[in-house]
Protein backbone atom coordinates (compact mmCIF):
# COMPACT_ATOMS: atom_id res chain seq x y z
CA UNK A 1 0.00 0.00 0.00
CA UNK A 2 1.18 3.62 -0.97
CA UNK A 3 1.30 6.36 1.61
CA UNK A 4 2.92 9.23 1.36
CA UNK A 5 3.18 12.62 2.95
CA UNK A 6 4.40 14.37 -0.23
CA UNK A 7 3.30 15.21 -3.84
CA UNK A 8 4.93 12.76 -6.07
CA UNK A 9 3.10 13.32 -9.14
CA UNK A 10 -0.78 14.30 -10.30
CA UNK A 11 -2.94 11.15 -9.51
CA UNK A 12 -6.05 9.97 -11.13
CA UNK A 13 -9.29 9.40 -9.20
CA UNK A 14 -10.68 10.38 -6.14
CA UNK A 15 -10.30 12.92 -3.73
CA UNK A 16 -11.28 13.53 -0.23
CA UNK A 17 -10.17 16.20 2.11
CA UNK A 18 -10.96 17.31 6.20
CA UNK A 19 -9.52 18.12 9.60
CA UNK A 20 -10.15 14.50 10.40
CA UNK A 21 -9.48 15.16 14.29
CA UNK A 22 -11.11 12.99 16.71
CA UNK A 23 -12.10 10.42 13.95
CA UNK A 24 -15.28 9.03 14.12
CA UNK A 25 -18.32 7.38 12.32
CA UNK A 26 -19.06 10.22 10.23
CA UNK A 27 -15.37 10.59 9.04
CA UNK A 28 -15.28 6.44 8.70
CA UNK A 29 -17.74 6.96 6.50
CA UNK A 30 -16.88 9.91 4.00
CA UNK A 31 -13.21 8.32 4.00
CA UNK A 32 -15.14 4.31 2.94
CA UNK A 33 -17.22 5.86 0.31
CA UNK A 34 -13.95 7.72 -1.05
CA UNK A 35 -12.27 4.47 -0.59
CA UNK A 36 -15.05 2.52 -2.83
CA UNK A 37 -15.37 5.28 -4.76
CA UNK A 38 -11.41 5.44 -5.91
CA UNK A 39 -12.15 1.95 -7.83
CA UNK A 40 -8.49 0.76 -6.42
CA UNK A 41 -6.69 3.80 -8.20
CA UNK A 42 -4.77 5.74 -5.58
CA UNK A 43 -7.22 7.75 -3.22
CA UNK A 44 -6.32 11.59 -2.42
CA UNK A 45 -6.88 12.96 0.76
CA UNK A 46 -6.06 16.10 1.76
CA UNK A 47 -6.21 16.93 5.42
CA UNK A 48 -6.01 20.40 6.91
CA UNK A 49 -2.46 21.98 8.28
CA UNK A 50 -2.51 22.78 11.96
CA UNK A 51 -2.82 26.68 10.96
CA UNK A 52 -5.91 26.04 8.70
CA UNK A 53 -7.06 23.72 11.28
CA UNK A 54 -6.66 26.08 14.26
CA UNK A 55 -8.61 29.16 12.44
CA UNK A 56 -12.00 29.73 13.49
CA UNK A 57 -12.08 27.29 16.21
CA UNK A 58 -11.66 28.22 19.98
CA UNK A 59 -10.66 24.31 21.25
CA UNK A 60 -6.97 22.92 20.12
CA UNK A 61 -7.04 20.06 17.27
CA UNK A 62 -4.59 17.56 17.32
CA UNK A 63 -1.52 18.21 15.52
CA UNK A 64 -1.56 17.23 11.27
CA UNK A 65 1.23 14.17 11.79
CA UNK A 66 -1.61 12.71 14.61
CA UNK A 67 -4.84 13.42 12.33
CA UNK A 68 -2.97 11.82 9.00
CA UNK A 69 -1.97 8.89 11.03
CA UNK A 70 -5.27 8.09 12.32
CA UNK A 71 -6.20 8.33 8.85
CA UNK A 72 -3.74 6.06 7.40
CA UNK A 73 -4.55 3.38 9.50
CA UNK A 74 -7.70 3.61 8.80
CA UNK A 75 -7.47 3.49 5.47
CA UNK A 76 -5.39 0.86 5.68
CA UNK A 77 -7.65 -1.42 7.37
CA UNK A 78 -10.21 -1.18 4.30
CA UNK A 79 -7.77 -2.10 1.98
CA UNK A 80 -7.42 1.65 -0.17
CA UNK A 81 -4.26 3.00 -1.58
CA UNK A 82 -4.12 6.37 -0.57
CA UNK A 83 -1.63 9.34 -0.88
CA UNK A 84 -2.29 11.94 2.05
CA UNK A 85 -1.64 15.63 1.45
CA UNK A 86 -1.15 18.57 3.61
CA UNK A 87 -3.82 21.42 2.43
CA UNK A 88 -3.57 24.81 3.47
CA UNK A 89 -6.94 26.13 2.38
CA UNK A 90 -10.26 24.58 1.27
CA UNK A 91 -9.52 23.14 -1.89
CA UNK A 92 -5.90 21.69 -1.68
CA UNK A 93 -5.05 19.93 -4.95
CA UNK A 94 -8.82 19.18 -5.72
CA UNK A 95 -9.05 22.90 -7.19
CA UNK A 96 -5.96 22.12 -9.47
CA UNK A 97 -4.49 18.63 -10.09
CA UNK A 98 -5.95 17.98 -13.87
CA UNK A 99 -5.77 14.25 -13.13
CA UNK A 100 -9.16 14.63 -10.70
CA UNK A 101 -12.39 13.26 -11.64
CA UNK A 102 -14.19 12.50 -8.72
CA UNK A 103 -14.43 14.33 -4.81
CA UNK A 104 -16.34 13.09 -1.98
CA UNK A 105 -18.08 15.30 0.42
CA UNK A 106 -20.49 15.21 3.19
CA UNK A 107 -23.89 17.15 3.00
CA UNK A 108 -22.46 20.17 4.82
CA UNK A 109 -19.24 20.77 2.13
CA UNK A 110 -21.25 19.93 -0.76
CA UNK A 111 -20.67 23.72 -0.83
CA UNK A 112 -17.24 23.88 -0.77
CA UNK A 113 -16.98 20.71 -3.74
CA UNK A 114 -19.20 23.65 -6.51
CA UNK A 115 -16.56 26.38 -5.38
CA UNK A 116 -14.17 23.90 -6.46
CA UNK A 117 -15.86 22.57 -9.60
CA UNK A 118 -15.66 26.53 -10.32
CA UNK A 119 -12.07 27.39 -9.74
CA UNK A 120 -11.53 24.30 -11.79
CA UNK A 121 -13.73 25.74 -14.32
CA UNK A 122 -11.67 29.25 -14.60
CA UNK A 123 -8.58 26.90 -14.80
CA UNK A 124 -9.77 25.29 -17.70
CA UNK A 125 -9.99 21.94 -15.87
CA UNK A 126 -13.68 19.45 -16.52
CA UNK A 127 -15.12 19.87 -13.24
CA UNK A 128 -15.44 17.13 -10.47
CA UNK A 129 -18.52 14.35 -10.11
CA UNK A 130 -18.98 15.27 -6.73
CA UNK A 131 -20.35 12.38 -4.11
CA UNK A 132 -22.07 13.47 -1.25
CA UNK A 133 -22.65 11.75 2.01
CA UNK A 134 -25.52 11.95 4.66
CA UNK A 135 -24.28 13.23 7.82
CA UNK A 136 -24.30 10.36 10.59
CA UNK A 137 -25.89 10.96 13.84
CA UNK A 138 -24.79 9.62 16.94
CA UNK A 139 -26.57 7.41 19.22
CA UNK A 140 -28.29 10.30 20.88
CA UNK A 141 -29.32 11.30 17.21
CA UNK A 142 -27.26 14.51 17.30
CA UNK A 143 -24.78 14.70 14.10
CA UNK A 144 -21.33 13.20 14.89
CA UNK A 145 -18.35 16.19 14.65
CA UNK A 146 -15.12 16.22 16.55
CA UNK A 147 -15.73 19.55 18.40
CA UNK A 148 -18.94 17.96 20.06
CA UNK A 149 -16.85 14.34 20.94
CA UNK A 150 -14.03 17.15 22.32
CA UNK A 151 -16.59 18.37 24.28
CA UNK A 152 -18.41 15.56 25.89
CA UNK A 153 -14.77 13.90 26.59
CA UNK A 154 -14.26 17.63 28.38
CA UNK A 155 -17.37 17.07 30.57
CA UNK A 156 -16.65 13.26 31.53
Amino acid sequence: MKESRERESPRSGTCVGGTFDILHDGHRELLGKAAEASNDEILLVGITSDELAASGRSRKVRKFSERADAVSIYLKRLGCRFEIVEIHDFSGPAATEAGLDTIVVSSDTRENAERINLIRKEKGLAALRIISIDLVCGEDGVVLSSTLLAEKSVVK
